[in-house]
């Protein structure tokens, strides 16, 4: 699989420590600020990554909900209308826990954008207050 790219990304090989970090893209960062990056100059990107690897998972698990959703609906006597599925038990179970934990991390990332500025306002305030109460300061 890897075999047929021509210009492999180094991401591919990167030690773990360096993916972490983004080191492996540094030669990139480096070329972008020497000159201008060109459609040429970039890496391959890795197939895990396009969707010919990520589209037939999710489409394997939206059918079978459809064919779950369209047996339930035979049950009910439901006239050929197309049945509801959500999309959140098929995004879980086609890219588990990729889906769970970058949601989870966007959950927090707007937690904490969003109390930020009450952290910092809450903490200027005990700052002002320190100042105004003390003599630390004042040293005549």
């Amino acid at each position: 699989m890897y075999d047929t790219l021509e210009k492999p990304s180094p991401e591919i090989s990167a030690p773990f420590v360096s993916i972490l970090f983004f080191e492996w893209l540094t030669p990139l960062l480096w070329w972008g600020f020497r000159r201008p990056v060109k459609h040429e100059n970039l890496w391959d990107l890795d197939p895990k990554m396009m969707s010919h690897g990520i589209v037939p998972m999710f489409e394997r698990e939206l059918e079978a909900d459809f064919k779950k959703a369209k047996g339930k609906n035979r049950k009910k006597g439901a006239d050929g209308e197309e049945p509801p599925v959500s999309l959140l038990p098929v995004m879980i179970r086609a890219f588990g826990w990729n889906y769970f934990l970058a949601s989870l991390f966007k959950v927090m990332a707007d937690t904490l954008s969003l109390a930020s500025p009450q952290v910092n306002n809450k903490s200027h305030g005990h700052i002002d207050n320190f100042l105004k109460q003390s003599d630390y300061f004042l040293h005549r």
